[in-house]
């Protein structure tokens, strides 16, 4: 968390994906109940004009960011 440029937040919302943002890419690792994060895909978005998957995550992203506290 000492990593310049690397911001960390933590929040009480109950999230089915954890979502990780690195500028214009989004990777999306969804839960499976019964299964560790470690044992589920991880899905790759990039930015592209007019896309709507990388925007539908990435609101969920900002909803999750701005209810958030530093870590």
């Amino acid at each position: 968390m000492s990593t310049p440029g690397v911001e960390v937040r933590l929040h009480d919302t109950i999230l089915y994906n954890s979502i990780y943002r690195f500028d214009e890419d989004v990777l999306v690792n969804p839960h499976v109940l019964g299964a560790p994060a470690g044992q589920n895909p991880v899905m790759h978005f990039r930015y592209l004009p007019g896309a709507r998957t990388f925007r539908h995550y990435l609101r969920s992203f900002d909803y999750a960011w701005e209810r958030g506290r530093e870590a």
